[in-house]
C-alpha cells in the first residue's frame, strides 16, 4: 500500500509572502478515495430531492452495481447513488479516518434509513417529482438531508485531502453493463 504525504497550506493574510503549514497528514490512496466518496455522497444527499435530480441523469439504463456487499441491478440514478452510499458506509470499519460521531451517524442512522427505503418503498420513493407533487412519503428526503448535514458538521473536512468527484465517476467505478441473461 502506497502512502501519500499531504501538506495543507494556506496563505497568511497578514504576511503575503509566507506560507504556513497548517497540518501534516498521511493517508493511503484507499483512505483518500473513501473520504472523497463519503464527502461527495453526504453533500449530494444533504440537498433537496429536486436539487439531487438536477445533478444526475434522468435516463439511467439498467446497470449492474457492485460495491461492498451491494451487488444488484439498478435503473435509476438516485437509487444508484443510494446503493453506492450504503456500500460505502458498509466499508467504514475498514477505514478509521473519520471520527466516531461521524461513523455512528452514518452507520446507525443514515444507513438504517437507506436500507429501509430499499426494502419498503422500492421504486416509489425514487421517482422524480415536482415540488407540488411531493407526498408525505417524500419527507424521508428531508430527514436524510438533515442527517447528512449533521454528519458533515461532525468533521473538519479541510484536514482531509479530498478529490473532487462527479456522478460519472461513480457510474464508471461501480457499474457494469447489465446482462439480463
Amino acid at each position: 500500500m502506497i502512502d501519500y504525504l499531504f501538506i495543507v497550506l494556506f496563505f497568511d493574510e497578514y504576511d503575503m509572502n509566507e506560507f504556513n503549514i497548517v497540518k501534516l497528514l498521511q493517508f493511503s490512496e484507499e483512505e483518500i478515495e473513501h473520504i472523497s466518496e463519503i464527502f461527495y455522497l453526504l453533500n449530494f444527499f444533504s440537498q433537496t430531492q429536486l436539487k439531487q435530480w438536477s445533478q444526475v441523469s434522468e435516463v439511467f439504463p439498467p446497470k449492474w452495481v457492485e460495491i461492498g456487499c451491494i451487488h444488484c441491478n439498478v435503473d435509476n440514478s438516485i437509487r444508484f447513488l443510494t446503493y453506492v452510499f450504503i456500500g460505502r458506509i458498509d466499508l467504514i470499519p475498514l477505514f478509521s479516518v473519520l471520527n466516531k460521531r461521524t461513523q455512528n451517524i452514518l452507520h446507525d442512522e443514515i444507513k438504517v434509513i437507506l436500507d429501509y427505503w430499499m426494502t419498503e418503498f422500492y421504486d416509489f420513493i425514487f421517482l422524480k417529482r415536482e415540488e407540488s407533487e411531493l407526498t408525505d412519503n417524500d419527507k424521508i428526503w428531508l430527514i436524510l438531508s438533515r442527517l447528512c448535514k449533521i454528519a458533515l458538521s461532525y468533521e473538519d473536512w479541510e484536514t482531509y485531502p479530498i478529490n473532487e468527484l462527479f456522478f460519472e465517476y461513480f457510474v464508471e467505478k461501480y457499474t457494469r453493463p447489465y446482462d439480463p441473461i
